[in-house]
């Protein structure tokens, strides 16, 4: 009902969180608001990215065993890595990754997880010296393309009659996906 009133919401949203200690919905969806106020701001508004921080670190300790949370820190982290410099920018991106690495734990053959983790390592792992990023961020663009083709393959099994099959994965994300595991393969047979 607050939509418009950003500041409505956000008292709904600490009532929310207040009346249920246990509940980690109001802290996702407090945290999400932030982090958009943030971006709206080009991120350039720090006290947003840390409210951001602070809700989606609140719903996490709340339901701990879900990868949603742990995904959405590391991709705040890995949005603030961009533009930030220096020891700042390392300190992000090592955030970025090890929320990622959790949320993967917690949801291994998530294939938009298995591409977030795989761009990080392939964008940011020369740099960061972080060891063997190329052989890890190909495993997992193919294991990514990997679940989505045993998805389709069980779709085929299951409703044999069908013309057409939904991907579970979005078009997009499989060709970026087959795009960046040719760029690490050209990569590895040249060094």
């Amino acid at each position: 009902q607050a939509r418009e009133d950003f500041l409505l919401a956000e008292t709904w949203a600490r009532q929310a969180a207040w009346a249920n200690r246990w509940d980690p919905g109001p802290c996702y969806w407090a945290g999400r608001r932030w982090q958009w106020r943030w971006y709206q701001s080009q991120r350039q508004d720090a006290a947003a990215f840390e409210q951001a921080r602070q809700w989606l670190q609140k719903a996490r300790e709340r339901d701990p065993a879900h990868f949603r949370y742990y995904r959405q820190l590391s991709e705040l982290y890995l949005a603030a890595a961009e533009q930030a410099e220096g020891d700042r920018k390392i300190e992000y991106l090592a955030q970025a990754r090890l929320f990622g690495e959790q949320a993967l734990e917690r949801y291994p053959i998530k294939s938009e997880l298995l591409i977030h983790m795989g761009r990080l390592l392939m964008d940011y792992g020369e740099l960061l010296k972080w060891d063997d990023w190329h052989q890890e961020a190909l495993d997992l663009f193919e294991k990514a393309l990997a679940g989505e083709q045993a998805f389709m393959d069980q779709q085929r099994q299951m409703y044999p009659g069908r013309d057409e099959y939904t991907p579970r994965l979005p078009v997009e994300l499989q060709n970026e996906a087959r795009e960046r595991i040719n760029k690490l393969k050209e990569t590895r047979d040249k060094t």
